[in-house]
């Protein structure tokens, strides 16, 4: 399903959000402590940069599970 390029902005905005959000949140329970405003501003424009190219169309779910994993993979020590 394709849609126009400031749909497709949107949405990855507001994926973007709620991913911060959702980490923040889970900072926030973990550590205590709220995360930065650097590191929130970063994170969203960075999820979005990542979201954006990738909202053209639907996802498998063997790929979706692929870049989760990757992604997580990622993040760990």
């Amino acid at each position: 399903m394709a849609s126009s390029p400031p749909y497709r902005a949107a949405r990855s905005a507001v994926f973007a959000a709620v991913c911060v959000c959702l980490t923040a949140l889970g900072h926030r329970t973990a550590s205590g402590g709220p995360m930065s405003p650097d590191a929130l501003y970063w994170g969203f424009f960075g999820m979005w940069a990542v979201a954006l190219p990738l909202a053209g169309h639907e996802r498998s779910l063997p790929t979706i599970l692929g870049g989760c994993s990757a992604g997580s993979s990622s993040c760990t020590r």
